[in-house]
């Protein structure tokens, strides 16, 4: 996805796709037919690589007329693609390979070729380039490998500035601050983010574990504000804060849902504004139709904390997902209103969704220790039903 002006353009399977105020305005196929991955819009012109990596195509913005088409070697498979600032009708093109090309699109000619050896850590093998972004100075970038090593590098005169590397997985997006402070952002795919100072030669400042629940797909900064956005594969866009420059970012607003297909639906309340929903990723939410600021997920206790001091992933202390969800809605503010039954689990658990957490109680099926599948049922009078597969009530 990219932005020129009002317009938003995003790539869907073959196509390229313009929406100005959420509605669209023209759309473009690739004539290979084949999945189209990164995008730029450059001036008057829209620029997407193939998925493969084999052809780099240029539409005009106003009429969809194909301008050219770029075939790259066989030894180059292409994973990003960026306007250089300052440099006229330049793309920088990254690759699987480590390397880097630097074509001009308006005669397709591929001016030079940045070997992966210079960009890497010479005391490592090159690898994927997952990531490359345009900081905040001209003639330099930022490109991130599959190994976790991110580099800081010089264009125009083909020197590494500065490196550094992030344990735990691929680099998936870096950011520059750009409201003064000297700093580098990265992400990578187990869901981490990290925070470099420039001026110290990559000192790490501070690492969020756990920022997301999955890979991060983005993040970036807000001009001239002390504000990090950051997106995952776990469905949620987070807002983060700098109340200092020595301060470690905390977390100021957030948007999240389910990041496993949703398994039961319920409407909850009689006025239809609300749906509890349960899902593979072990959650309960509660979801506002009206507005998606009131939406939340239940808590299901300080799991974060536990799960840092453990050294765990956060959902592998979830509770199992649901197998069966009843409310009731009388005297809810009097006691737990929602009961739900789990996957290989003997006993039902209550629900608050007034105080949006997990209840006080749970209502065992058997005495012994065998698991079981169950259904539950929760009456308006607060009576509770449970049904074990093995057919006790």
């Amino acid at each position: 996805m990219t932005m020129e002006g009002n317009n938003i353009w995003v790539t869907a399977g073959p196509s390229v796709i313009c929406y100005e105020a959420g509605r669209q305005i023209s759309r473009f196929i690739n004539p290979f037919h084949t999945i189209l991955s990164s995008i730029i819009a450059f001036g008057s012109q829209i620029l997407a690589l193939t998925d493969d990596g084999r052809r780099l195509l240029t539409w005009d913005a106003q009429s969809g007329e194909l301008l050219s088409t770029i075939t790259f070697d066989e030894d180059f498979t292409a994973t990003q693609v960026i306007h250089p600032a300052t440099l006229l009708n330049k793309v920088l093109v990254s690759s699987a390979q480590g390397s880097m090309q630097l074509w001009n699109i308006r005669t397709n000619v591929c001016i030079y070729t940045f070997s992966p050896d210079k960009l890497h850590n010479a005391h490592s093998k090159p690898t994927k380039i997952t990531t490359l972004v345009q900081s905040n100075v001209a003639d330099l970038v930022g490109i991130g490998f599959a190994s976790g090593f991110v580099s800081i590098h010089d264009i125009r005169s083909d020197e590494q500035l500065l490196s550094v590397r992030m344990d735990g997985g691929a680099i998936k997006s870096i950011a520059f601050r750009t409201d003064g402070q000297e700093i580098l952002a990265t992400a990578n795919s187990t869901g981490n983010i990290a925070l470099w100072s420039l001026n110290e030669k990559g000192r790490i400042l501070h690492i969020i574990r756990g920022a997301h629940d999955s890979s991060i797909s983005c993040i970036q900064w807000v001009p001239g504000h002390p504000l990090l956005f950051s997106s995952g594969d776990d469905n949620s866009i987070k807002q983060w804060i700098f109340d200092g420059p020595d301060l470690p970012p905390r977390l100021l607003k957030y948007r999240s849902g389910h990041h496993s297909p949703p398994n039961l639906i319920r409407y909850y309340g009689e006025d239809g504004k609300q749906i509890l929903t349960t899902g593979q990723d072990r959650s309960l939410r509660c979801t506002s139709v009206v507005r998606d600021s009131r939406s939340f997920e239940l808590s299901q206790g300080p799991l974060s904390k536990k799960a840092t001091s453990l050294s765990l992933p956060l959902a592998s202390l979830k509770i199992p997902p649901a197998t069966s969800i009843s409310f009731s809605t009388a005297r809810s503010s009097d006691w737990d209103d929602v009961l739900t039954a789990h996957a290989d689990e003997s006993f039902a658990r209550t629900w608050s969704v007034t105080n949006k957490r997990l209840g006080k109680f749970s209502f065992s099926t058997a005495k012994d220790t065998a698991k079981s599948s169950q259904d539950s049922q929760l009456t308006s009078r607060g009576v509770i039903r449970v049904g074990a597969s093995r057919g006790k009530l």
